[in-house]
């Protein structure tokens, strides 16, 4: 099972592997939110385009949107309790090329 993580330019951290992608927050993203406060995720099961707004973040510093670097289904999303440091949404991946 080979692995790819990487970092966007609007601060989503990305790991692809067999299929799927996880999104979570880079560093800078982390540090810049702070704590978290609220998490309001995508509902499962649906489809988002890349670019399109996949979750919203408040932290104790700010608040930020974070956006799908991919196009697929929303399989699963992490807790409202999630670690800011974690993973908060899996998505199956679907590319068309």
């Amino acid at each position: 099972m080979s692995e790819r993580i990487y970092i966007t330019e609007t601060g989503e951290r990305v790991r692809e592997r067999d299929g799927h992608i996880d999104v979570g927050l880079s560093a800078e993203a982390q540090a810049a939110l702070g704590d978290l406060l609220h998490f309001q995720p995508p509902k499962i099961g649906a489809w988002i385009n890349a670019g399109e707004r996949l979750f919203v973040i408040e932290g104790t510093r700010s608040a930020a949107e974070f956006y799908a670097p991919d196009s697929g289904r929303v399989v699963s999303c992490a807790a409202a309790s999630a670690d800011i440091a974690g993973w908060f949404v899996l998505m199956k991946v679907v590319r068309t090329f």
